[in-house]
Parts: C-alpha cells; sequence; structure tokens
C-alpha cells in the first residue's frame, strides 16, 4: 500500500499544462521570490532543459534544492 502525504494550504491551482502547472504551484507554496505565483509560461521556459528535483535539508542554504523538471515529470 502506497502511502499518501498531505500538504497543508498547498496552492493546487488549474493550469495550461499539468507540468508547469505543478512547478508554478512548487514554487509559490515554497515562496521562491514571487509575492504572487510566476507566471505559467515563465515556469515552463525555465523548466524546458532542466531535470526536476526536489529536497528540503537543513544541511543545505537555503534549505531546499530545486531543479526544473525531468522525464519523469511528464510520465503522471
Amino acid at each position: 500500500m502506497t502511502r499518501q502525504t498531505l500538504i497543508e494550504n498547498y496552492p493546487h491551482r488549474v493550469g495550461g499544462h499539468c507540468g508547469s502547472a505543478a512547478m508554478r504551484d512548487l514554487l509559490h507554496w515554497q515562496g521562491l521570490g514571487w509575492e504572487e505565483p510566476p507566471d505559467e509560461g515563465l515556469v515552463f521556459t525555465l523548466g524546458g532543459s532542466l531535470g526536476l528535483s526536489y529536497l528540503r535539508s537543513s544541511d543545505l542554504f537555503p534549505p531546499l534544492y530545486l531543479v526544473g523538471r525531468d522525464s519523469d515529470f511528464e510520465v503522471n
């Protein structure tokens, strides 16, 4: 059985492209540099040639590691 994780107050919004919308919501939820959610077109452009990795760790500064999207991001 797969364990599910619920993130409270996660800002899920409809988007034109599932991968870009998910990345936009993740960036906004983490508070990375915008007062409002980043534009989905900007996120699509940034993620076009990058892989996606997201890691939170108190050993990092800032305490997260985020890299665009990879081929696995489009599978589901």
